[in-house]
């Protein structure tokens, strides 16, 4: 941990160069610091590039690493950022950051926290799963892929209407949609592995720690870890949501374990993952948080 570290800023003048070069420069720029990533053995795991394009006007590129805060905390800085540079443009008095609690509190709490408590909770949750789930149809696919490709993104947007419906369904049903969305993911993962009993990662904010001002604390509170869901016969569709609601609020008191403690509770043997799949539910946008 430093106590203070120079976050590199490089500066450039394009103002002298015409809109559309500068468009083609800059997503060029953006490529490149993309690719450059960052050395995890030395801080800060941050840098700035600041480009001019106008006389009064620039383009800032900020680029870091996910260690060192999550989504929620990226609303939360860029809402700092826009207000100090409005209260700076009205010439107000000296802009002033809001008071956060240090990331460290957050630390503390965790190794606070009473560990076998902790260890018997995913002991519980785990006990008996040996495997993690598969869908069937990689097999075949996963021969097939070339090694020069790395990966492929697939975006789907769901028609308003079904929207509009998912959401009531929820609230006429004191549910999440988070819970109803983790329910049809749990259904096609079964469907696919041809089992009952399934378990997938899934992202959690971890801003449930009872922590005074844990909601505007900067840092990477955010955890990913194994969800089981068992879709035995029984229970209707609507018990069945209530109950994955019930257990996603309980996981919630154990959601600061980390996935590595996690995994030595588990009964997947031979270092196997505890899942091949990751289920991220992300509702924040970038205005003012609550």
């Amino acid at each position: 941990v430093h106590s203070a570290v120079a976050v590199p800023l490089a500066e450039e003048d394009w103002s002298d160069v015409p809109v559309d070069e500068q468009d083609a420069r800059w997503r060029n720029l953006v490529a490149e610091e993309s690719r450059r990533g960052f050395d995890l053995r030395r801080a800060p795991l941050m840098r700035f590039v600041l480009v001019r394009v106008a006389p009064h006007a620039y383009r800032f590129l900020w680029s870091q690493h996910h260690l060192l805060s999550d989504g929620w905390s990226l609303r939360l800085m860029l809402n700092e950022l826009f207000s100090l540079y409005q209260a700076s443009r009205q010439q107000d008095a000296e802009p002033r950051a809001p008071r956060r609690p240090p990331f460290r509190d957050y630390v503390a709490w965790i190794v606070g926290q009473d560990q076998q408590q902790v260890e018997a909770f995913w002991r519980g949750q785990l006990q008996g799963f040996r495997e993690p789930t598969r869908l069937s149809v990689d097999r075949g696919e996963r021969k097939r892929r070339s090694s020069a490709v790395r990966h492929r993104s697939e975006i789907h947007r769901m028609p308003s209407q079904l929207t509009r419906r998912l959401a009531a369904f929820a609230r006429k049903h004191q549910l999440t949609p988070n819970t109803v969305v983790r329910g049809a993911w749990a259904l096609v993962l079964g469907r696919y592995s041809d089992r009952d009993d399934v378990v997938f990662g899934e992202t959690v904010s971890g801003r449930w720690a009872p922590l005074d001002g844990i909601e505007a604390m900067v840092g990477p509170l955010i955890n990913t870890l194994p969800i089981r869901v068992s879709l035995a016969g029984g229970p209707t569709v609507l018990e069945w949501l209530q109950s994955l609601q019930r257990q996603s609020a309980t996981l919630r008191q154990y959601e600061h374990c980390s996935l590595a403690q996690v995994q030595r509770h588990a009964d997947v043997a031979g270092g196997a993952p505890l899942f091949e799949y990751l289920y991220v539910f992300e509702n924040f946008g970038l205005g003012t948080p609550p």
